[in-house]
């Protein structure tokens, strides 16, 4: 009898630890969603006013229910003790909105500073970050402008002089197939684009497509087990933060598993 029940413990035991050591594989399989992004580049004059110059500094990090961003502007050369108004597109919105406005000093210069910050009781270190510009990482371009008719300075956050663009997370299942599961992975750089889709649970052996903002990018086949794999960006996709929905289709066109941006 005791042979019997040490026999029935070890059974159990070790049906715990195989089940303990496939829970990391679950919780591997959708994650923590991860978005960093940072961009650094120039507000360059549009001849308005030749001598203003600026830069931008642009910073999101979200990481589960964790999301921070920081923006600042620096501008100089502007009219001295002057009301400016900041504009902004988005992936969003093409059109420029108004988001804020600010005083140059008597030097005609500022150093704008807006926090956001959705966890943490740390002092935030700036004005709080406009409505307008949340989240960070869908602004698109900034404008400086005289009165909100002359543009003076305008930035392109869509093509920055320093970029560091990080998304890893879960694509939703959009209820075609319920076993469906995707994870993705962007890193990317001003001039480095790494792109990654690994899919699981789909039909067997079937064509499928990725849609990128709507439109088919390619076709690519599952394997026998359901697997698919996309390891790089198509040829003809849009740049990196111009991506705004991702989607893999079904054959006859149906959204199985997308995610939008950012």
């Amino acid at each position: 009898m005791m042979k019997h029940k040490e026999f029935t413990i070890t059974v159990v035991a070790l049906g715990l630890i195989m089940a303990a050591a496939q829970q990391p594989a679950v919780a591997k399989k959708g994650g923590t969603s991860i978005l960093h992004f940072l961009v650094r580049t120039t507000l360059n004059s549009t001849g308005v006013d030749p001598d203003a110059s600026g830069s931008v500094n642009a910073k999101q990090n979200a990481q589960g229910n964790a999301d921070n961003q920081r923006l600042q502007l620096v501008v100089a050369n502007l009219d001295a003790s002057t009301t400016y108004k900041l504009l902004a597109t988005s992936l969003d919105e093409t059109n420029l909105l108004e988001v804020a406005e600010f005083d140059t000093d008597t030097g005609g210069a500022a150093n704008l500073k807006f926090v956001k910050k959705k966890t943490g009781k740390a002092s935030p270190g700036g004005e709080p970050l406009p409505d307008g510009l949340i989240p960070l990482s869908s602004i698109r371009s900034l404008v400086v402008s005289a009165g909100g008719t002359q543009d003076v300075l305008v930035a392109d956050l869509g093509h920055p002089d320093k970029l560091q663009y990080l998304i890893k997370r879960a694509m939703t299942n959009d209820g075609v197939d319920d076993d469906a599961a995707a994870a993705l992975r962007i890193k990317a750089t001003q001039s480095v684009v790494q792109f990654r889709i690994r899919a699981s649970g789909l039909d067997p052996s079937s064509e499928y497509h990725l849609a990128i903002n709507g439109d088919i990018a390619e076709t690519d086949m599952s394997d026998a087990n359901g697997n698919l794999n996309i390891n790089s960006l198509p040829d003809g996709a849009p740049n990196v933060l111009d991506i705004s929905l991702l989607a893999i289709l079904d054959s006859t066109s149906n959204s199985v598993l997308s995610t939008s941006f950012p």
